[in-house]
């Protein structure tokens, strides 16, 4: 286990930014970190956009549920067939959201391992591939900050963004908000303030900053692509008088 972690998960990372360090940041770590950010959110786009996509579809399925309970109120086992209908006939994909976020998690702790005892420490430089050019010193410092080391105000801004973050996904369920979930949207962006500042160093609240402003953007640009491009919908209503009008009784199949 520990080779396959150090050959295939730590060395190719490690490799990728240092590679990124010597050609694309004018030799700045900080902007490297950036750069590998960027580039694994790329690659995990897709998982991005279905997880998107299954969110706004339960979002407009709390008011096809609602249509669904005003037109067959006394009829709880024809309730559950239409809301069972249009799951199938839409594709969802819930575990695009974890997989996301577990490769993403992966990173930031291999990320812990290559700034875990400093980044110029000279064993790290040993595990380069032949193609890699060693760098004789890394500039570890960004911005305000060294990415080396802990930043409270980096920190800050990470934990406020989670914040406003979590209250506009919770904002959005169009439902009062439970004691529990405003409890989490205290604790969670505090708790994570507290390990940002106090036991990691500042790579791993650029990694994570970076990585919100991108979702940010995907959330932005995906929201305007939807409301351009959603096709209009009839109402409930509408859909159970043309099914009963051509004779078609499976309404499941006019709904989306």
């Amino acid at each position: 286990m520990e080779i396959f972690w150090n050959e295939y998960l730590y060395r190719p990372l490690f490799n990728l930014l240092i590679f990124l360090y010597n050609t694309s940041t004018g030799y700045n770590m900080g902007l490297a970190v950036v750069f590998l950010t960027i580039i694994l959110r790329i690659i995990l786009l897709p998982l991005t956009i279905f997880s998107q996509k299954s969110r706004y579809f339960y979002d407009e399925l709390k008011v096809k549920i609602q249509d669904i309970q005003t037109d067959f109120p006394n009829d709880i086992v024809k309730q559950k067939e239409e809301v069972k209908e249009i799951l199938r006939k839409n594709r969802l994909y819930p575990w695009a959201k974890f997989f996301s976020l577990g490769i993403q998690l992966l990173v930031l702790v291999l990320l812990y391992q290559v700034f875990l005892g400093g980044i110029n420490a000279r064993e790290k430089f040993s595990i380069l591939y032949p193609f890699i050019d060693r760098p004789d010193f890394i500039n570890s410092n960004f911005l305000w900050f060294d990415i080396g080391k802990p930043d409270l105000f980096l920190a800050l801004i990470v934990s406020v963004l989670l914040f406003v973050e979590i209250s506009v996904l919770q904002s959005r369920k169009g439902v009062h908000t439970s004691g529990k979930d405003k409890a989490y949207s205290l604790i969670f962006p505090v708790a994570t303030f507290f390990i940002l500042y106090y036991f990691l160093t500042s790579a791993k609240s650029l990694f994570i900053l970076t990585s919100l402003i991108f979702s940010f953007i995907i959330i932005v640009l995906q929201s305007l692509f939807w409301k351009i491009f959603k096709k209009p919908e009839k109402p409930i209503t509408q859909i159970i008088k043309d099914t009963q009008d051509s004779g078609n009784t499976d309404i499941g199949e006019r709904l989306m």
